[in-house]
């Protein structure tokens, strides 16, 4: 990968390739050491640091009653790109493709993998702009059944983005994108997935 310096580039507001977590000092070439160790820092590690009571106590997961993924098409206007669907700042069911409800058990699964699954360690990212296209998002149900609060996810880029700053997604480490996709095709969702990964496409 050679010498790389301390950027990050990124499509819309939001969207995020890896939260950064710098090496001290000021911005600089790193020495094949360190660039080594960013490296390797980067990919994912798995802790049992939060209990599921803990990590329903993150936000969104505190104010939600359901937990939803869904599946979006591209509009029809758009060439590239495109977002969740939302009518009056609630995210509208009636654009998307698939919508399935979690269980408790998967609502563990899932809070499993996005805060007990990290970054190994500190790290210089150097991350290009990539493509965006989003597909799939885990959506947060409000009392009246609103979808108040969304991760928004490009499987295919390996970008996301959330609906508010308040929204804790976790660490987005290098292997996250893969498990998350995983979850989606096992639960059932078929649009936004990888064919291999698609239940329909086993059987």
């Amino acid at each position: 990968m050679g010498k790389i310096l301390f950027l990050i580039s990124v499509l819309l507001p939001f969207i995020s390739y890896g939260q950064l977590k710098p090496f001290p000092g000021p911005v600089r070439t790193l020495t094949e050491e360190e660039e080594a160790t960013s490296e390797r820092n980067f990919h994912c590690i798995h802790q049992d640091k939060y209990s599921l009571k803990e990590r329903l106590a993150f936000i969104p997961f505190s104010k939600a009653t359901h937990i939803k993924l869904i599946s979006f098409k591209q509009p029809p206007q758009v060439v590239m790109g495109g977002q969740v669907p939302t009518r009056k700042g609630y995210v509208d069911y009636a654009k998307a493709e698939q919508i399935l409800t979690l269980s408790a058990s998967q609502v563990d699964t899932l809070t499993d993998i996005l805060y007990n699954t990290g970054y190994k360690g500190i790290f210089h990212l150097y991350s290009e702009a990539k493509c965006y296209e989003p597909r799939n998002a885990i959506v947060f149900e409000d009392v009246k059944g609103r979808g108040f609060a969304f991760i928004e996810l490009c499987f295919a880029c390996e970008g996301y983005r959330v609906s508010a700053k308040t929204v804790n997604a976790g660490d987005f480490c290098a292997e996250k994108f893969a498990l998350l996709e995983a979850f989606f095709a096992q639960a059932g969702i078929k649009y936004g997935i990888k064919p291999e990964l698609s239940q329909e496409e086993k059987q």
